[in-house]
């Protein structure tokens, strides 16, 4: 993710996935309060909301270092975004 919009595009990819997968628990953000009201308002899986808190801190890393030159630990923290992304799929497949 080397822009805004891609990240926007990337959190919109998985607020669609989890809402798919989770239709009665409608998830409207990733940030740390939509995860705390969501998790507080349904009987949301532990290990789902850990690792989408796990993701909205990663991708909240890259927005706070967005205007910074792109070096290796950017590169490092959208790995970790797309790989937590995948941990959420699989958790959500069983």
């Amino acid at each position: 993710m080397t822009s805004f919009v891609e990240r926007i595009g990337f959190e919109r990819k998985v607020l669609k996935f989890v809402n798919h997968c989770i239709v009665d628990a409608q998830l409207t953000g990733l940030t740390f309060a939509a995860l705390e009201t969501w998790k507080h308002n349904h009987a949301v899986n532990d290990e789902i909301f850990d690792l989408l808190l796990k993701l909205s801190t990663a991708l909240k890393t890259i927005n706070q270092r967005s205007g910074e030159v792109f070096n290796s630990t950017y590169q490092e923290n959208s790995l970790r975004c797309e790989k937590l992304f995948q941990d959420i799929k699989l958790a959500l497949s069983n």
